[in-house]
């Protein structure tokens, strides 16, 4: 409990369209956070999504997601 753990995910567009990430939603709001490329990534080129949970007050194991909304079709 009270450490900040960060992680940076780093992809590649794969396909063959331009990708757009939309939003990117953290389970829990109070405790998760994200940001992530806003720019277009183009067949390619890497993006990345960074997310980071404060687990202050938290003790135990600890499960958290984010939602990813983008233009990509799978």
């Amino acid at each position: 409990a009270g450490t900040i753990v960060e992680h940076a995910y780093v992809f590649t567009n794969i396909g063959t369209q331009p990708l757009i990430i939309q939003e990117v939603i953290p389970s829990c709001k109070l405790c998760t956070k994200a940001s992530f490329t806003q720019q277009v990534i183009q067949p390619g080129e890497q993006g990345s999504i960074v997310v980071e949970f404060n687990s202050t007050g938290r003790s135990g194991r600890q499960g958290k997601y984010v939602t990813i909304r983008s233009n990509a079709t799978n």
